[in-house]
């Protein structure tokens, strides 16, 4: 008889199995002999070993152990390891979640198959084998010398991230870049943003998110519900020393302005140098940031923006603004916030958690820190069909998504005696929720799957079902407005080309047939982040007039650009308002609206095609639309699966002149790949651009 089977090694199986699982890109599997094997749990995958003799089926016996890398104590009833015995193909006898089986043996070498549940833990699995004879006890062990990686799978039907349609996998899972939505309601503005999921660290980073920052336990490491809430947490840094800063102003030292960032992977490459968060992120930043680690899991993700974006503070469903006699904000007694946008993030998953009911499909997720839930700064996930039925006590986070895309905003003036009610808005939240379209790069319109169409008997009923089941004490009185004869309308102002005059216009109108009305009225223009936090009054102005019966008058504020340069935001935002009152009736009427400065167009140019590892050039332009010289100008530039960003300095670009500049890129991965571009100059940031390059073999 021969002794027990020595196994000597083993072989990964690297293009087959990365070609199976749609793993192929991950940088752990293109280091050669080096190289880690990344597979999707619920599916099968090869491996070769490399034995001392031909396998006997008469006499061998072979036990696969299986356990997951950080487990301190490995237990089968937690999952943490599983024992697989070795059988040949087709015998089901020892059927289970976890399968092994024997493909092909030849003199030193064994072809086996082996299926992991689709409900295991994912993360880095350590794999060895125990050999011995039919009848004896002793027996060998052979560990493999580095682990592996399980991640989920939407390919899997029994995997909760299971998506049936290709094209979404495609567009959710494998794409490495994409748009984030940010600008204003009225002036959608599309920035790519690399995710570069397969690239070095980034799968290492995320696996240490959900070990280190969250310390998720590993038998919770099973469940996507708990994986992406843990993932919304880990990446700010509010309470858990997390991946990013989040800063919300004009100074940002001893960082970069969140603006400045292209993509995911430098950010995830400096905190993983480091194991310090990087400074700083804003919304946009963390949806992109999460975007790529779910991705690199495993988990069907796309960052998504909702304009005017309420921040409800204390659970009441509505935005509650209130007003001095100027119309400025009473500082001290407001909570709530609108944001021009929002980026948080979907990821599609089952929540049998939820049961009963269909609340199966994409499901929210933020990692903005804005209200803590549970004790952290994490957000979701959130049913986005529960959002939209104004189930608001569903888990996790259903009021604070609800009031975002669906709060009413009512206005408030101080007085002596108490708030008196000025006006109110309900269709003015929650507009044009946006994400980038399935396999083109174009805008995807989501509002109809948060909520009914404005002011429709179905959305207003959904409002009211909601409120309802609010437990905030805080006040919400609607009151109805009498009919007056003077009418006030805040003209929407569209979004101005930066370096025009911007003309803010207030519309009076008297319905009455015989009397003349006296109005006063004071118009004023604020600079103000994205949030809505204001930076600053850029200019008011107080207008009274005399209305004649069935008349109109247009009253305009007017501010040319040298007025103005001085206070243009990072992102360009601005806001306006009116607070006017009738002096017969004491009427009182507020409104408020924002905009933002439009930035130029970069021209990118670069070849038809481009082939894989080969330098090639991006040539990009921009004309200076301002009256002054830029000065400092530079352009940052990055391709998907190309690198770090490439950076090219100017000296300075005179009023109507072109700057011009050109970086080489080289390209690691064949297909169609996204080049993103940033211009930067002392009076005119955060200029976006993009392209795409066809890359060939």
């Amino acid at each position: 008889m021969d002794g027990i089977l020595s196994i000597e090694g083993v072989e990964w199986c690297i293009e087959d199995n990365g070609d199976a699982h749609h793993t192929w890109d991950y940088y752990y599997m293109e280091k050669g002999e080096n190289s880690r094997l990344v597979v999707r749990r619920g599916q099968s995958f090869l491996l070769l070993l490399k034995t001392d003799r031909k396998y006997d089926i008469e006499t061998d016996v072979i036990v696969i152990v299986t356990t997951v890398q950080d487990a301190q104590q490995p237990s089968i009833s937690h999952g943490t390891q599983v024992i697989i015995p070795l059988e040949f193909q087709g015998n089901n006898a020892l059927a289970g979640p976890w399968k092994g089986e024997m493909l092909d043996s030849s003199d030193n070498n064994m072809l086996i198959r082996i299926t992991s549940s689709s409900g295991c833990i994912v993360g880095p699995w350590e794999i060895e084998f125990d050999t011995k004879l039919i009848g004896f006890h002793q027996k060998l062990n052979f560990k493999a010398d580095r682990p592996f990686f399980i991640i989920f799978n939407p390919w899997c039907p029994d995997d909760p991230v299971f998506v049936e349609e290709e094209a979404d996998r495609k567009e959710y899972v494998l794409e490495e870049s994409g748009l984030l939505f940010r600008g204003t309601a009225k002036h959608l503005q599309a920035a790519v943003w690399n995710y570069s999921q397969f690239e070095d660290p980034v799968l290492d980073v995320s696996i240490w998110s959900l070990w280190n920052i969250s310390k998720l336990l590993p038998f919770r490491r099973s469940d996507p519900i708990a994986v992406s809430r843990a993932i919304s947490a880990a990446v700010n840094h509010a309470d858990d020393g997390g991946i990013m800063v989040a800063l919300w102003s004009d100074a940002y030292e001893g960082g970069f302005a969140p603006t400045k960032w292209t993509g995911s992977l430098e950010i995830l490459k400096r905190y993983w140098e480091s194991k310090e968060p990087v400074k700083f992120g804003q919304c946009f930043n963390f949806a992109g940031v999460i975007t790529t680690i779910c991705r690199s899991l495993g988990i069907p993700c796309r960052p998504v923006t909702n304009y005017e974006s309420a921040h409800d503070s204390h659970g009441s469903l509505t935005v509650d603004v209130i007003v001095d006699d100027n119309g400025y904000p009473v500082a001290e007694k407001i909570f709530d916030t609108v944001w021009n946008y929002h980026v948080w993030n979907e990821v599609w998953m089952k929540r049998p958690d939820l049961a009963p009911g269909d609340y199966d499909g994409w499901q929210v997720i933020d990692g903005t820190p804005q209200e803590a839930s549970e004790g952290l700064f994490q957000c979701g996930p959130t049913s986005v069909k529960a959002v939209k039925r104004g189930e608001i006590r569903k888990h996790y986070d259903t009021c604070f998504v609800f009031a975002e895309v669906n709060a009413d905003r009512v206005f408030w003036r101080d007085t002596e005696r108490g708030l008196k009610f000025l006006h109110k808005q309900t269709s003015d939240i929650g507009l044009n929720v946006s994400t980038k379209c399935v396999g083109k790069f174009g805008r995807s319109d989501v509002t109809d799957r948060y909520k009914f169409k404005e002011n429709s008997a179905e959305e207003r009923e959904v409002v009211l079902r909601a409120l309802r089941q609010s437990e905030s004490h805080f006040t919400r009185i609607y009151l109805n407005q009498a009919i007056e004869d003077i009418q006030f309308e805040l003209i929407s102002l569209d979004d101005v080309i930066i370096g025009e005059t911007i003309k803010a216009n207030l519309v009076v109108t008297n319905r009455s047939e015989i009397k003349r009305h006296s109005i006063t009225a004071i118009l004023r223009i604020d600079s103000v982040l994205y949030t809505g936090k204001m930076l600053g009054i850029v200019k008011k102005e107080k207008f009274e007039a005399e209305i004649e019966p069935k008349s109109r008058t247009t009253l305009t504020l007017e501010l040319p650009f040298r007025e103005y340069a001085g206070h243009v935001s990072e992102q360009g935002s601005f806001k306006y308002a009116c607070i006017a009152n009738v002096a017969e009736t004491e009427f009182e009427y507020f409104s408020q609206d924002d905009f933002s400065i439009s930035k130029p167009i970069i021209d990118i140019k670069v070849p038809e095609e481009v082939v894989v590892g080969e330098e090639f050039p991006v040539t990009v332009s921009l004309v200076n639309p301002l009256p002054i010289n830029l000065v400092s100008p530079r352009f940052i530039v990055q391709g998907a699966g190309m690198g770090r960003a490439q950076k090219s300095k100017l000296t300075r670009i005179p009023p109507g002149g072109e700057g011009t500049a050109t970086v080489r890129l080289t390209p690691k991965h064949k297909g169609v790949k996204t080049i993103a571009v940033k211009f930067w100059a002392r009076d005119l940031q955060d200029v976006n651009g993009y392209t795409s390059v066809k890359v060939i073999n």
